[in-house]
């Protein structure tokens, strides 16, 4: 179509090389502003043939038009959230050193005793000042996957925790800012009568409480807020790779996903400039679960484009009632599966 604008290869990521022709293979930069889905068995090179070398295009970023008085035009930084749950060294350190190659703030998370990490508390990233009392006890059951659907059973131990949120934050003299002050809460009214079957709530918060890094930072630490990584364009890594603590690092990492969710929702209903955020999540089926289809329906519709690498689709069919698979990826049918 002579009318059409130009193919410009600046315009592409770079993949690697067809091996047949030895030329390049070649990805649209707006296909990216889709969602990107990179399956591979364990060892098969998914992470440092595709999630890295995405990761550093997407942080170098690319001109955006010629030469002006010997400076080159050139994208802006863009903000970014990591969820490495293998620990890859490689990725990690590709991601540090592409951030601070464009000035970018660099913050590192990780739950292990005794390591260096930032500060994160997803509890006041969740509870802003916009949010009334139901949005925030519903992002609540939903980040901590204490919503088991509204059929008959599930819907009741949902609407449970849901409710003793709300009677708690309702009658609380002062609002709680942390796990720890929620937990004290939450614990005075759990297991009454008209909250007698909340016990996995109890358990998901006092989990919670028992690590300094779920906390606001001391004075001179790094904090991770998520609104200020999107408006500042900082990069996040959280390192959860699940070898011990894996309840906990599926729960971190999804309010990590809740917590940009809901920070570039605000951002886009503040009316500010339209700024692509990029969450890349290597083994994407270890956080995989019912409430994480609430991301993936969402995340396009306020800037949001999710990377993510897993071993096999067949992995997000987690039982007979929940199947991602559809939502992950449109055109994978059970059919195909089967195939």
């Amino acid at each position: 179509d002579p009318s059409a604008p130009p193919i410009r290869e600046v315009d592409h990521f770079f993949l690697g090389l067809y091996p047949s022709t030895d030329t390049p293979a070649l990805l649209h930069r707006e296909i990216l502003n889709e969602h990107a889905l990179l399956v591979g068995q364990a060892g098969s090179g998914k992470t440092i043939m595709g999630v890295t070398p995405l990761i550093t295009q997407l942080l170098r970023g690319y001109h955006t038009g010629p030469t002006k008085q010997g400076i080159v035009q050139h994208s802006d930084p863009a903000p970014m959230l990591i969820l490495d749950l293998k620990g890859d060294l490689a990725l990690f350190n590709s991601a540090r050193i592409e951030a601070a190659r464009r000035g970018q703030r660099f913050l590192f998370f990780r739950l292990e005793k005794g390591s260096a990490s930032a500060y994160f508390n997803p509890f006041v990233d969740l509870r802003t000042e916009n949010r009334t009392v139901i949005e925030f006890a519903e992002l609540v059951v939903q980040a901590l996957n204490l919503y088991h659907g509204d059929f008959y059973g599930a819907g009741y131990y949902s609407r449970q925790h849901r409710d003793l949120l709300l009677t708690v934050l309702k009658d609380a003299k002062v609002q709680p800012q942390s796990w720890d002050e929620l937990y004290a809460l939450v614990l005075k009214k759990a297991g009454k009568q008209r909250h007698k079957d909340t016990t996995e709530l109890l358990s998901t918060i006092h989990a919670l409480t028992f690590y300094e890094q779920l906390r606001s930072a001391p004075e001179g630490k790094d904090q991770i807020h998520m609104p200020r990584l999107v408006a500042d364009n900082e990069v996040a890594y959280f390192w959860l790779p699940s070898r011990l603590e894996n309840m906990s690092v599926k729960e971190v990492g999804k309010l990590a996903l809740f917590a940009i969710l809901t920070a570039c929702a605000e951002y886009y209903e503040a009316g500010k400039p339209a700024k692509r955020t990029y969450v890349v999540i290597d083994e994407f089926q270890r956080l995989a679960g019912e409430n994480i289809k609430v991301i993936l329906q969402q995340a396009r519709g306020f800037g949001i484009s999710l990377v993510l690498a897993l071993q096999d689709l067949k992995d997000l069919q987690l039982s007979n009632s929940i199947d991602l698979r559809s939502t992950v990826c449109l055109l994978y049918t059970s059919d195909a599966a089967d195939e």
